[in-house]
């Protein structure tokens, strides 16, 4: 039996580990040493990435994404290289060209996502693509954003589907405010917040907005709580600073009629039973009573 040199086993995997280090290394570099330039695009300029998708395209991730460009545009920009090519967004191009094609047209598309000929897609998504309308005018779907990244993907496969990870891990990050803004867009345009799976015909806000930030239901339900107690401690100060305006409003009456007032018996104790300590004392209380009749949104 051929005994294991478990030493020089080591070695080649020390060195091969280092290889892989080092070139993602380059990549990384390679990365920040691009320049990239965000602009608009013909959708049907746009071509597929080289060699092929990574990943196959999820139909109903599709499908939701188009649903929501509709009512909030698009907002993750896709990323080309300097000749076109997709680099990484392929669901948020799908979805593009979803909302953009003519009713015909989007079988043909949805029938190309679908793969499997023999496949029967399901009705409840095949009701909601024919549901799809983008409220704009078709021009404004024909030129999309994105982010042009200075180099040739055929020229640089590696570099390419290193990008394409990066861009699939690292989304941008939206503030509480900025994910309260999207889920009240949605619920504007006719998205609900119903507990539990929606009814038929029906789109929950809160999965949208998780398929748009790439974050977690769990997560935007904390940002959309986080959002809703800021908003609730801005409404309350609004109301104190409303109250104390109309109090100093009529402290300033009080004082103008205490000098158009003669020096009677009877001023003398209204002004001393107004005394300083006291009126404290009623400001204090007014301004808890605004408080606690402020109203609080619920979601």
């Amino acid at each position: 039996m051929k005994k294991i040199d478990f030493k020089a086993m080591r070695k080649r995997t020390s060195k091969a580990v280092k290889g892989m280090s080092e070139k993602d290394r380059e990549h990384e570099e390679k990365e920040d040493n691009i320049q990239q330039q965000s602009v608009t695009f013909p959708l049907n300029d746009l071509k597929a990435r080289p060699g092929g998708d990574t990943r196959s395209l999820h139909l109903e991730h599709v499908v939701s994404l188009a649903e929501s460009i509709s009512a909030l545009g698009l907002l993750e920009p896709i990323v080309i290289d300097k000749s076109g090519y997709l680099l990484a967004g392929g669901h948020r191009l799908a979805a593009c060209r979803l909302l953009e094609a003519t009713p015909k047209k989007r079988k043909k598309i949805l029938e190309e996502l679908k793969g499997d000929s023999s496949r029967t897609l399901p009705e409840e998504l095949s009701e909601r693509v024919d549901a799809l309308h983008w409220p704009g005018s078709k021009e404004e779907l024909r030129l999309i954003p994105v982010r042009i990244m200075d180099f040739d993907a055929n020229d640089d496969v590696d570099l390419a589907l290193a990008i394409e990870a990066a861009e699939n891990t690292q989304r941008k990050d939206y503030t509480a405010k900025e994910v309260f803004a999207l889920y009240e867009k949605l619920i504007s345009a006719g998205y609900t917040n119903k507990r539990g799976k929606p009814k038929e015909g029906e789109r929950a806000a809160k999965p949208a907005i998780a398929l748009v930030i790439g974050k977690s239901i769990r997560t935007v339900e904390r940002m959309l709580l986080k959002a809703q107690e800021k908003e609730s401690e801005v409404r309350q100060v609004q109301e104190v600073q409303k109250t104390f305006k109309g109090l100093s409003k009529a402290i300033e009456k009080f004082s103008k009629a205490c000098e158009e007032l003669e020096d009677s018996e009877s001023t003398k104790k209204l002004i001393a039973y107004l005394s300083a300590p006291k009126l404290q004392k009623l400001v204090k209380a007014v301004v808890k009573e605004s408080l606690s009749d402020s109203p609080n949104s619920s979601m």
